[in-house]
């Protein structure tokens, strides 16, 4: 005969089990897209951009568009939504399906501002219901399936050759001729995937299906307008086998504000098997009169296939120092040269010199008293949503410059 409290127990082990087996079951899930754990799938590390130019007279210039080693994937894809993951189409992705019947849409752009999907304006609240991090609702996250065809230069035979997305909210799949690469998140960050082992002679087909929401949706809640695809720049670029794969600038003023030490770190990729010696690695830092304030020559080896690492510091006279209303910028270009002298590889970044600091209170650049004069700012057009053109950004500045503002 059963008692009071052997019923109740019973009630309520019963209720702890349905529980268990509700959290279990919906933790049992395996997308990417909603797992803390996973971020990305064969993405290459975060490093500062590394398109090669051409010659240090390119380079000099820094007009990345006319590099012979970048091609832009901007334009028209075909496009495919669906309001659910379920529905999406899972072999869009293989040479031999059929995307003749699929819309075009702009890239950039977002998916919402061109037909596919509602944009959202929210503050606190999550876009979607039920709020349960790291889950994403299945019958409410919509998916856009891009594809597109490409060439890849003659030139670029031999090379590495790599493919950047700028900026694609809120994670996707990529796939290279029927072959899956690799997936990412964290959609304000560029994304880089090496692609050298899956292109092919003559036409290439490119695919990736975005996912409006992730788990990184909760991080990126913020009081915006809600809208998702890939809505920044898409680019290739080629490297040569034995390349700079990323590098670090630091300059640093003396305590008069007058000299200055400028301090480079390379990191270089190699990816012969061969030794590789009698290299060097030039710094050069360029006035905007493309006279050479600094330089150094660096000697190298390089042994095996890996990576590599230099440091260079160099005195740099009275630079003319940076400040919001002078904002005046030096160009540095680092070359990779062979035995024979000729050159591998230039790259090319702007560097100014200032030294900003707080003094018992006061917040100071070279030493100067400064007042922050700052908005924040959204990157957001009236028309075009999330992706926001270059004439956009200067004319926003130049009306920030006429209202006094000094940052965002």
């Amino acid at each position: 005969m059963y008692t009071l409290n052997s019923m109740i127990n019973k009630v309520l082990i019963s209720l702890l089990l349905l529980h268990l087996s509700i959290f279990f079951t919906s933790h049992a899930q395996t997308n990417d897209w909603e797992t803390e754990a996973v971020l990305s799938a064969n993405k290459e590390t975060y490093h500062v951009e590394v398109v090669p130019y051409a010659d240090i007279a390119s380079a000099l210039k820094g007009d990345k568009a006319a590099t012979p080693f970048i091609q832009s994937l901007n334009g028209n894809w075909k496009f495919n939504w669906v309001p659910k993951p379920s529905d999406a189409p899972s072999d869009f992705y293989k040479l031999d399906y059929d995307v003749s019947k699929w819309t075009d849409i702009k890239v950039p752009g977002n998916m919402e501002l061109q037909g596919h999907g509602t944009p959202i304006f929210a503050n606190i609240p999550h876009p979607f219901k039920p709020a349960n991090p790291p889950l994403i609702p299945h019958d409410d996250n919509p998916v856009g399936s891009y594809r597109r065809t490409f060439t890849i230069p003659a030139n670029w035979s031999g090379r590495k050759v790599f493919i950047n997305f700028d900026g694609v909210e809120s994670a996707y799949y990529l796939y290279i001729n029927g072959l899956k690469v690799g997936y990412s998140e964290n959609s304000y960050s560029p994304s880089e995937f090496d692609i050298t082992k899956y292109l092919k002679a003559g036409e290439n087909t490119i695919a990736t299906q975005v996912y409006r929401y992730s788990d990184g949706s909760y991080l990126e809640d913020q009081d915006f307008w809600r809208l998702s695809g890939i809505f920044r720049n898409v680019y290739l670029y080629s490297k040569s086998p034995l390349s700079i794969s990323d590098y670090t600038v630091v300059t640093d003023l003396d305590a008069e504000y007058k000299n200055a030490v400028l301090k480079v770190a390379v990191d270089f990729r190699n990816t012969n098997l061969k030794d590789k010696s009698g290299y060097t690695t030039n710094i050069d830092l360029y006035d905007q009169g493309q006279k050479i304030s600094g330089k150094a020559i660096q000697a190298q080896k390089f042994l095996n296939k890996g990576t590599d690492k230099i440091s260079v510091e160099l005195l740099v006279t009275a630079p003319h120092k940076w400040n919001s209303e002078d904002p005046y910028l030096y160009t540095l270009v680092i070359s990779l040269n062979d035995a024979k002298g000729n050159t591998i590889e230039v790259l090319s970044t702007k560097v100014g010199f200032r030294e900003i600091e707080w003094k018992s209170g006061v917040l100071t650049v070279n030493g100067v008293r400064t007042i922050i004069r700052g908005v924040n700012r959204h990157e957001h057009d009236a028309v075009t949503g999330r992706y926001v053109t270059r004439e956009a950004m200067i004319a926003d500045i130049k009306i920030m410059k006429q209202h006094n503002v000094n940052a965002v």
